[in-house]
């Protein structure tokens, strides 16, 4: 091209993009997308949720039953036999494919309200059948308005309930307070009452923890609120029995574990609250319209022992990367997944409300004159109680919480327990030089021609070839030419040469870009090394441009520092997790990486051309939909801080499952050390236990961890 017009376009181009106006990159935020209000409630009142695994048996059934529906139509004729074949069978698939769209989407069942996988809400039983849509998971971007009410909805109940619950509790330490300080409870009958229906309040606003502690039993898998929710009962059915003895109530003989109790259920009640608070954050990604990126491992025989070479591991390596997905699937069902401490406390729970039965029988045995069957229904009551480990969802849920909330302002999504799970071993990642460098990290100072080579002439050759490759330089030249790449002639046979840069034929001329190494192998002369030093202060980088054999010009280029992309990577290489690099830019190298972004050389491995074509077979193409575990929107910050987060949270969340069975294991031994002395801990003392227990387990998850 060589019109002025065109010329002219360039030159302004390279003006802006010259030293004197190229401003600082801003840090890029996740461009969530925003629904209006009327979006948000829509559909949110008077649903029912119930659990995934309990209603697959039931659609699994129901899509056995034959394809009729209610409400099907109908049409004069067609039940009469001489009717035209043809016209029935092709009316009759019409309405099979109106059928299986709405099926896909909406399943209308009988008495059942709108479900997703996870919790059930039982505020909503009085859902009609005709108002009652099922929504097992999020399938499809058309649900997102249903889904997102939905979980506003939830979370507001959860919210709420927690509340609520927080000022009945107030009401019954209080009452254990009054209690203490009097010598006694009182007027009986009003005493216990008042217990008594303040602790089913408290139960009520947390009843799916209670449904959860005993859903947990039916299935002989025992969690952690199944202590909570025996504690609760045993505390009520010790005050409903104290209405027998009302004397000893008065004289304060008897003690109530009301407040006990419901402190418990408060502590659990916190951990929906966060739960309902990440999935809610998790959704804002995954209902995001815009690109997807979903992490996954290099398996077996797609190339893992290839790049397996560049690491310093034994056995197979744990290889990651990123594929773009239309749609990310199975969110609800991964979001109320295993939360990293069920298995823990799978054997825990059973442990301790059989040693608190223990301790139970024992006073009643060995108690001396004033212990009888009647007083262990109360010891049994207290050790349940102060044995529950009623902070555990919480403290599991706490820090992946928190990690969402910094996650999704970095663009990139973490599931929750299974994303942890699945890559906390994370060896490497697989990633190419223009995520290192994204091309607004990469300024173009000047040109430099040769031979009375025209400066627009060899920015379109360049740009042919950059932008053919998709390398980092690629961006540049893009804005140079204002994305026109219409004015670019075709790219044949083009070629990476390792280390040292592309050549390729455009326009029947053979077109280098690389470094000086490229020129020298193919003969071409360059500049001397003096010359080059001219131009190469403050980390400037040149690549040179030949067409036809000749040099035609020099560009000088720097590559900077993303912030977001600096720290990802820190916190990546601290993690133990090795980059591998695919590069087709001779100048982008593991000494390059490391000067720009400050970090362990050891910890960037620079692919060779056959593991490079590997990484590209990998990303090749896009999936429809892909598992909803970690994605981000493609940028290497988010990706990188994600899964630096799965090495980290692992330990945390562990961590926090077994401070918790730390403190009911100490309180539990505690009472029973009292109980054999005759003296029992007061309730004051098991509620500021937990209390501190449940700090403590915070502070460990992450409450002041840094976002």
């Amino acid at each position: 091209m060589s019109d002025k017009k065109t010329e002219d376009v360039i030159t302004r181009e390279f003006d802006a993009v010259s030293p004197d106006t190229v401003s600082e990159a801003e840090e890029e935020d996740i461009k969530i997308y925003e629904p209006k209000e009327k979006d948000s409630s829509e559909d949110i009142r008077h649903t029912r949720i119930l659990d995934f695994e309990q209603h697959k048996a039931k659609h699994k059934k129901a899509e056995e039953k034959p394809a009729v529906m209610d409400g099907q139509l109908t049409f004069d004729g067609m039940e009469e036999e001489s009717a035209d074949k043809t016209d029935e069978k092709s009316v009759e698939e019409q309405l099979q494919d109106v059928r299986r769209e709405k099926v896909e989407n909406f399943r209308l069942i009988e008495n059942e309200g709108l479900r997703l996988s996870g919790e059930e809400e039982g505020a909503a039983a009085q859902t009609t059948p005709e108002e009652a849509d099922v929504l097992e998971d999020y399938n499809s971007y058309a649900e997102t308005a249903a889904v997102r009410g939905e979980l506003v909805y939830r979370r507001r109940g959860a919210r709420i309930g927690l509340l609520v619950g927080a000022f009945l509790e107030f009401l019954l330490l209080c009452l254990m307070l009054v209690a203490q300080s009097a010598g006694g409870g009182g007027e009986p009958f009003f005493f216990l009452g008042a217990n008594l229906l303040l602790l089913i309040g408290v139960m009520l606003t947390s009843h799916r923890v209670i449904a959860d502690g005993f859903g947990a039993i039916l299935h002989l898998r025992p969690v952690a609120d199944t202590v909570t929710a025996i504690g609760a009962f045993a505390a009520a059915i010790h005050t409903v029995l104290q209405f027998l003895t009302p004397v000893e109530v008065a004289n304060g003989e008897v003690t109530l574990y009301c407040a006990v109790a419901g402190f418990s259920l408060l502590l659990a009640q916190s951990g929906r609250v966060f739960r309902l608070t990440r999935i809610m954050q998790n959704f804002r990604m995954v209902s995001h319209k815009g690109d997807k990126y979903a992490a996954r491992y290099v398996e077996e025989g797609k190339g893992r022992d290839l790049l397996g070479r560049y690491l310093p591991t034994v056995g197979a390596p744990s290889v990651a990367y990123v594929k773009k997905s239309g749609f990310l699937t199975r969110f609800m069902e991964h979001s109320y997944d295993d939360e990293g401490t069920e298995t823990m406390f799978c054997w825990f729970a059973p442990i301790v409300v059989a040693a608190a039965l223990l301790v139970a029988v024992a006073h009643a045995l060995l108690g001396g004159e004033t212990a009888n069957w009647w007083s262990a229904i109360g010891v049994f009551t207290a050790a349940v109680c102060a044995a529950s480990p009623a902070f555990a969802v919480a403290g599991a849920n706490l820090p992946l919480c928190r990690a969402a909330r910094a996650l999704l302002r970095r663009g990139a999504m973490l599931i929750g327990w299974k994303a942890v799970e699945t890559f906390k071993n994370t060896d490497a990642l697989l990633v190419d030089a223009s995520e290192v460098f994204p091309s607004e990290n990469i300024l173009l100072h000047g040109i430099k021609t040769f031979a009375g080579a025209r400066i627009d002439e060899a920015i379109l050759d360049a740009a042919a070839v950059s932008i053919e490759s998709g390398g980092p330089l690629a961006g540049v030249f893009r804005r140079v030419i204002e994305n026109r790449t219409n004015m670019l002639q075709e790219v044949d046979t083009l070629l990476y040469e390792q280390d040292m840069g592309l050549s390729g034929w455009v326009g029947g001329r053979r077109v280098l870009v690389g470094n000086r190494r490229l020129l020298e192998n193919h003969g071409v002369d360059v500049p001397s090394r003096d010359y080059e030093m001219r131009y190469t202060k403050e980390g400037r980088q040149l690549v040179y441009l030949s067409t036809g054999g000749d040099l035609c010009a020099m560009f000088v280029v720097s590559y900077t520092a993303d912030s977001g992309i600096e720290e990802a990577l820190h916190r990546l290489t601290s993690a133990g997790v090795t980059l591998l690099v695919r590069t087709c830019d001779p100048n982008v190298t593991a000494e390059c990486i490391r000067e720009v972004f400050h970090i362990d050389e050891d910890m960037v491995r620079i692919l060779d051309a056959a593991a490079g074509r590997v990484r590209d077979a990998l990303v090749l193409g896009e999936e429809e939909r892909s598992d909803a575990v970690l994605a981000c929107n493609g940028r290497l910050e988010g990706l990188g801080f994600a899964l630096s987060f799965c090495r980290r949270l692992h330990k945390r969340i562990r961590a926090t499952g077994v401070l918790q069975m730390v403190s009911g294991a100490f309180c539990l031994l505690a009472f029973a050390a009292s109980v054999a002395v005759g003296q029992m801990l007061p309730p004051l003392f098991m509620v500021a236990n937990a209390l501190i227990w449940a700090i403590i387990t915070a502070l460990s998850a992450g409450f002041l961890w840094e976002k």
